[in-house]
């Protein structure tokens, strides 16, 4: 029965036909087993093809990455030829063997690079009117969904390729096992070793023996470690996400698959790729645990598209969830697939919605305890010809959330990381292949450049890719590399030869005469003396002839005429060095010594006058006569004058130097040290301290007459021996002084900035009412603190106070720290008390004694200015001002009647504001 569901399979495959669920498949898929020739492949399958069919070559697979058991697992070495792809035709079939029209424009890694050949339909005009979609990814081809459409693609339903692309990762171990290890630290294991789960597949394959546990296979994401942890992500246009921690009944660490790696998507290498499989789960109690497929790769190319608001997709698939309401799910559980790759090259877009969405990580349910959920995925890419992302497009490419791990009521993302959003990159271009193919004439030509005497760079050039090239330099020497150097060891004619295979597997020879010139000339140098130190140097050859010159003169100097000219600074034997260059390129080197020397001969004379000032003068031992003198005192000063007098500004050691030149203009240097401070002052300066922030210290110098601070910013006198400063950061200051005599000194000082602390107030309410009339103060940032206003403290001292404000209040605290500094916080309790009085209902002015006057009685915010009591004819029969005072129901004396009576009350607020109550009472005999 299987056998029989794959010949269906297979059928619908190669003829196009609407599967079994309504989707319809327009490619064909085989598989690149290898090439035979120059524009000859191998496939497995070549049933579905056609000559004349557009065909995409793409391969899927082939990057190398590090498998060493450690962090480093899953970082790439090299991408190889992973995701080239490109368009070509068929020229030929004959068997399983196809000649395809075009040079290859770009280099596959055949077999072990997963290539495949993808039949691709041209239409002129084309409408999807049932959901289209691709074969799943079967670990050597499908996973491809591609259309060429010269004028309109319509989209009447949708094209998806979700969840056809790279494959999540299986259980390892779908039984029930007892043998685990803990806290696994591993990145890559065999299977069946109970240390970890299968990793999702991703853009590398890795051996067996590296293919499980937490370690990241690039793209796909890393396999859970035991015990019971989550897998990782996948990636693509994004990172995925780690996978959740281990069962709680071991550390609980964070040993979950790690996320796949984003692919880097850049037009000049356009490469593409399926999203990244999630990783599995790791189990030991036979649950099924697999990580989400990653979305598959979708190319349109189309003159317009109008989407009538239709879907491409191209999501990745969820990581397999467990939910129990008992209490199973006792298992770690896989990652989400990440998006796929949707490329589109057409003129225009318009109402079109593309989804690249990463798959969410598995979530786990359970009555009790703690497993680890599947980490999200990435999203996908969504790539375009044009210069900018069409406007008429709406995406959502946005990465999976990590799973969760949920006991009862509780839910946690348990050590899950979600997948990252997915990329967008214009610029996009769909390679087409357009050379026409040809066996040995690729138009290999070499170039050649004499890079140094005897030595040459050749380089080949072809109209296709090279992937071998060997030389033989005609000297019984041969080479890789293009372009690659090659010196002779004589000089000649040599027949130079390059035999080349491209990378689709053609290949071709050519050859190149080539002259390797050699050494020509014959230098000799002579000199004559100028005046004092200037010589003249003069080269005269004997051979070829000298088309450049480069001289060393010995003296660290050099020039490139001839003659050359040139004066030395000091007397003394010299090497001149002459470095010539013919017409070739060829190089020679010729030397000769030489002297110079000067009769001068002098001494300098010096001796300390005071603190800061010297006397030097010139000591002639010889008998030439000079005629200039030049003194370099050592600090940047000069003098002309002998003899001669120089004070120093500042102590120290100085390096005096006397120049002196004589008649034929010849000089002579002499040095000597001087050290003006012989009677040195000590300037003694503050400690270094530590201060608050914005605090002013003071500093005090000592030891000279007058001073000078550096740096002058934060002084209030920089010029003074007590100085304020209010320094805002770290600093040093130096301060140098000098006595009457000009004799120097000097001191620094650091001051260190503590910082203020952090003073904070909270309060338990913000508002206070008649009803809450009392608020908490609780501060905090110090260990030392000091209250207002004061008039609502007795003690203003201590943590929390309890305040009762009849009006909107500021309150602040100054807080100290250990370090004695301070910082103040404030904190508004706004008093929002509405006026309230008490007034009796009824009252019985008998006289017994009891319950005889009535009044009101103020409860909260209130202040009393007028009761009146009024009868039922609006006559006022009563009034005070004073609120103590009441009615006692007696008109001009005379007692009044029973029965209902009115009452107004007016006064005002804590604000000011005026307030007027009306009521009645009954009055009762």
């Amino acid at each position: 029965m299987k056998h029989l569901t794959s010949i269906i399979v297979t059928f619908i495959i190669l003829t196009g036909v609407n599967l079994a669920d309504g989707q319809t498949i327009i490619n064909s898929y085989a598989a690149v087993v290898s090439f035979a020739g120059c524009n000859q492949i191998n496939v497995d399958n070549a049933s579905g093809f056609s000559i004349g069919d557009d065909v995409l070559l793409i391969q899927m697979k082939g990057a190398e990455i590090d498998t060493t058991n450690t962090s480093a697992f899953g970082t790439l070495v090299t991408l190889n030829n992973c995701g080239n792809y490109e368009i070509n035709k068929i020229q030929s079939i004959t068997g399983n063997a196809i000649t395809l029209t075009y040079n290859n424009i770009k280099s596959y890694d055949v077999p072990w690079g997963k290539v495949q050949l993808v039949k691709v339909p041209r239409y002129t005009n084309y409408a999807v009117n049932s959901l289209h979609s691709c074969t799943p990814w079967n670990g050597t081809k499908g996973g491809v969904f591609a259309i060429i459409v010269n004028n309109t693609l319509t989209l009447n339903a949708d094209i998806d390729v979700s969840e056809k692309g790279f494959r999540g990762g299986v259980n390892a171990n779908p039984i029930y096992h007892t043998q685990y290890t803990r806290n696994q630290q591993d990145y890559c294991f065999p299977v069946n070793n109970y240390s970890g789960a299968m990793k999702g597949e991703g853009i590398t394959e890795v051996s067996v023996n590296r293919l499980y546990c937490r370690g990241e296979l690039y793209t796909g994401g890393g396999g859970a470690n035991s015990t019971n942890s989550g897998g990782g992500g996948g990636g693509n246009g994004g990172a995925g996400g780690l996978g959740g921690n281990e069962w709680v009944g071991a550390p609980s660490t964070a040993v979950g698959g790690r996320g796949g790696r984003a692919f880097n998507y850049n037009p000049a290498n356009n490469r593409v790729t399926m999203g990244g499989g999630g990783g599995a789960g790791d189990v030991n109690d036979a649950y099924i645990a697999n990580g989400g497929n990653g979305g598959g790769i979708m190319i349109i190319i189309a003159g317009s598209i109008t989407g009538n608001s239709n879907y491409l997709l191209a999501n990745g698939q969820q990581g397999l969830d467990c939910i129990s309401t008992g209490g199973g799910c006792n298992d770690g559980f896989g990652g989400g697939g990440a998006g796929g790759t949707i490329l589109i090259n057409a003129q225009s877009v318009s109402q079109l919605n593309i989804e690249t969405k990463g798959g969410r990580g598995a979530n786990v349910k359970t009555s009790a305890g703690g497993h680890g959920p599947g980490g999200g995925a990435a999203g996908g890419a969504v790539l375009v010809n044009n210069a900018s992302l069409f406007s008429n497009i709406a995406f959502n490419y946005t990465g999976g959330a990590g799973g969760t791990f949920t006991a009862g009521t509780s839910t946690t993302n348990w050590g899950t990381q979600p997948g990252s959003n997915g990329d967008t990159t214009s610029g996009f271009v769909v390679p087409f292949a357009t050379i026409p193919a040809n066996s040995g004439n690729m138009n290999l030509n070499i170039k050649d450049t004499l890079s140094a005497c005897q030595t040459l760079t050749l380089s080949a050039t072809a109209n296709t890719p090279l992937s071998t090239i060997n030389w033989d330099f005609g000297d019984g020497n041969t080479g890789t590399g293009n372009p690659v150097t090659h010196s002779f060891s004589q000089p000649g004619t040599y027949k130079i030869v390059v035999k080349v295979n491209s990378s689709n597997g053609c290949y071709d020879t050519v050859f190149k005469n080539i002259i390797v010139p050699g050494e020509q000339m014959d230098e000799l140098i002579s000199d004559s003396l100028f005046n004092c130190r200037t010589i003249q140097l003069t080269s005269t050859s004997a051979g070829g002839p000298v088309t450049q010159y480069s001289w060393l003169t010995g003296d660290g100097n050099n020039g490139n005429t001839n003659p050359l000219m040139h004066t030395y600074s000091q007397d003394g034997n010299y090497t001149i060095t002459l470095i010539t260059t013919d017409a070739l390129g060829c190089k020679d080197t010729f030397s000769r010594s030489i002297a110079i020397f000067s009769s001068l001969d002098y001494d300098i004379a010096d001796s300390l006058i005071d603190c800061t000032t010297i006397y030097a003068d010139t000591v002639n031992n010889g008998t030439t006569i000079t005629t200039g003198i030049k003194w370099l005192w050592g600090d940047g000063n000069t003098g002309t004058a002998a003899p001669t007098t120089y004070s120093y500004s500042h102590t120290g050691t100085y390096t005096v130097q006397l120049i002196v030149t004589d008649t034929i203009g010849c000089t002579d240097t002499i040095s000597t040290t001087v050290s003006p401070e012989n009677i040195p002052i000590e300037v003694m300066v503050s400690n270094d301290t530590v201060i608050c922030y914005a605090s002013t210290i003071q500093l005090r110098a000592t030891g000279a007459d007058s001073y000078e601070w550096f740096p002058k910013n934060g002084l209030d006198n920089d010029k003074s021996a007590i100085v304020n400063v209010k320094p805002v950061e770290p600093i040093t200051y130096h301060v140098t002084g000098i006595d009457s005599r000009g004799c120097k000194g000097s001191d620094d000082v650091h001051i260190d900035i503590l910082p203020l602390p952090e003073i904070t107030i909270t309060s338990d309410k913000d508002r206070v009412t008649c009803d809450e009339p009392d608020v908490y103060l609780l501060a905090g940032g110090g260990i030392r603190y000091i209250w207002g206003p004061s008039e609502f403290f007795e003690d203003s001292s201590g943590l929390q106070k309890k305040v009762s404000p009849d009006v909107t209040t500021k309150f602040h605290v100054y807080g100290y720290d250990e370090n004695g500094c301070w910082d103040v916080a404030t904190k508004d309790i706004i008093v929002d008390k509405d006026a309230l009085i008490f007034m009796p209902d009824a009252f019985t002015p008998n006289r017994d004694g009891l319950n005889d006057k009535i009044r009101p009685h103020i409860i909260c915010n209130f202040q009393f200015t007028k009761f009146s009591v009024f009868n039922r004819w609006g006559q006022n029969v009563y009034s005070t001002t004073d609120i103590n005072n009441g009615w006692d129901g007696t008109f001009n004396n005379i007692p009044q009647e029973l029965g209902a009576y009115n009452y107004m009350i007016t006064g005002k607020k804590a604000d000011g504001s005026s307030v007027l109550f009306k009521g009645n009472f009954i009055l009762v005999k």
